[in-house]
């Protein structure tokens, strides 16, 4: 086992205990190697060193993946409550106004018959202008007959 105060080979997690088999943070097995152990336990113990330590970087890159995700999901809850309850507002607004635009198409509708009526009115006294004016000068030239004629 380590000394203590000594800090771990995967994470660099500092152990406080020395006492620790495993570390608190990684789970690496904190054991010291004697310097006359075989090449070959030295070797494997280096080997599954680096594999740990190969998978905790992965596991903690994971995690703070996780970690971001978790905040991003809060973030777009939080931003779907605003929006539900603003899309019940503007459908509440909207209720509101149908009324007043049922009044408005309906205001339009006896404008757009107003504007026919009118319309339809100049026509009908331009005509009748015209065959005043027609008759005006029938009359005027029948006036003008009965001269001459008492000439």
């Amino acid at each position: 086992m380590k000394t203590a105060n000594q800090n771990c080979p995967v994470c660099n997690c500092q152990i406080q205990d020395g006492s620790e088999m495993f570390c608190p943070t990684c789970n690496w097995e904190l054991i010291s190697i004697p310097s006359t152990a075989s090449q070959g336990l030295k070797n494997f113990y280096k080997e599954k060193l680096e594999l740990h330590k190969a998978a905790f970087k992965e596991t903690d890159k994971l995690n703070k993946e996780i970690e971001n995700n978790e905040q991003r999901l809060e973030k777009l809850e939080k931003q779907k409550v605003e929006l539900e309850s603003k899309n019940k507002s503007l459908n509440s607004d909207v209720a509101n106004q149908k009324p007043l635009l049922e009044r408005m198409k309906k205001l339009e509708q006896e404008s757009s018959e107003s504007e026919k009526a009118i319309k339809d009115l100049k026509e009908k006294l331009k005509r009748e202008k015209e065959a005043k004016e027609s008759e005006q000068r029938a009359h005027e030239a029948t006036k003008t007959k009965n001269r001459i004629s008492k000439l």
